[in-house]
């Protein structure tokens, strides 16, 4: 339903004469899915918008029938448009009249705003590990994901195939800029080892996957002229080995902020988490082209108990990064990295790749590359 309210102030009451206020409806409306108007199931005086808070045009269609997004109009009745995306050469995959990509109940139609896409991955660089300290025969219990940082797609499959990399824990995070919602899901690669450290005791070992547990909102806003847009967005998830019990959990969290305009994206916020195992972080736009903005390198391998015996989050890390956009929202190639002084803020500039480029070839691990990674 959508309504909409005015307010008054009726007068004075009591013996310290308060102000007393009220409000009336001055309309209400119930939609079907695409944005029509229900019959018998609206009123109210004229109000000039409607359906997701889009001007209305009464004129050639009916009351309801036509909205009037930034770029075109859309008919509710048929929940089509009726002028090609402006944007359709970039989505070959989706018609150039459809409303919302067909999607009524996750999202709304992004008027010409873009979406981004935040990953964060939880993963053990190593080749094997899980060790029990002092006990040779349970030295490498479990097959690691064996990589350094990435940006390459995830793999359910551990070791990973076709391209991809595994993780402990993955978490992927949709948002559309100026709309609130989005969504989120939270997943893990396959965990192969020996159950219980017992590799000495085992023939085979066992392939299980873990159910990691995820949560996550995001608020938006943005001007009536589309230019600016405003997303704040906390998000967490943990899980845990499911060949181990019990098992400490793997546990991150990240709360940013996201300001966009016509030529800028900035990222402000922070990460906090356990210091194992390793942690990546990084957004993607709408052409596939990713950015890092935070990463955490895991303790060597035989110093993992203590920090999975701690039961707090040890671990921090700043998030503060401007990337230039260009008019559709995609990443155009030059970032800013900001670090936080006594008496200010350093930024320093590079290139997308260059700082890819050396997030990747940090080690994601204090043992590796000399130890097994």
């Amino acid at each position: 339903m959508n309504c909409s309210f005015s307010y008054a102030k009726f007068g004075c009451v009591g013996l310290n004469r308060r102000d007393l206020f009220g409000s009336n409806i001055v309309t209400f409306s119930d939609y079907y899915p695409f944005g029509m108007v229900m019959p018998e199931r609206n009123g109210g005086s004229s109000y000039r918008y409607s359906f997701q808070g889009q001007e209305k045009d009464d004129e050639i269609k009916g009351k309801g029938n036509s909205v009037n997004y930034k770029y075109r109009m859309h008919d509710t009745r048929l929940g089509r448009f009726f002028a090609v995306d402006p944007l359709a050469p970039d989505y070959p995959h989706n018609s150039p009249y459809a409303f919302s990509e067909n999607r009524l109940i996750d999202a709304i139609e992004l008027e010409g705003l873009e979406k981004y896409i935040i990953h964060q991955r939880s993963f053990a660089p190593w080749v094997r590990f899980g060790d029990i300290p002092g006990i040779t025969a349970s030295q490498k219990s479990f097959t690691g994901d064996a990589r350094p940082f990435s940006l390459a797609r995830h793999s359910s499959f551990t070791p990973a195939i076709q391209g991809g990399v595994s993780s402990r824990i993955y978490q992927k995070m949709s948002i559309d800029m100026g709309a609130p919602g989005g969504s989120i899901k939270t997943e893990s690669s396959q965990t192969v080892g020996y159950p219980m450290f017992l590799k000495a005791f085992s023939i085979f070992e066992v392939v299980s996957t873990a159910k990691p547990s995820g949560e996550g909102s995001f608020s938006s806003s943005k001007s009536k002229d589309g230019t600016l847009a405003f997303g704040s967005l906390k998000a967490t998830f943990e899980g845990s080995d499911p060949l181990v019990y019990p098992a400490p959990d793997i546990e991150w969290g990240t709360t940013i902020d996201i300001f966009k305009n016509n030529n800028v994206l900035k990222i402000e916020g922070s990460i906090q988490g356990k210091g194992f195992p390793a942690y990546e972080m990084f957004i993607e736009d709408n052409s596939g082209k990713k950015v890092f903005f935070t990463y955490f390198s895991a303790p060597d391998r035989l110093n993992l108990g203590s920090e999975l015996s701690n039961p707090f989050w040890d671990i921090k890390q700043e998030v503060l990064m401007e990337i230039d956009i260009d008019k559709k929202g995609n990443f155009t190639g030059d970032i800013r990295i900001g670090h936080r002084l006594d008496n200010g803020i350093l930024w320093t500039s590079s290139t997308i790749e260059e700082f890819n480029n050396s997030v990747i070839s940090t080690p994601a691990s204090s043992d590796c590359p000399d130890g097994d990674c």
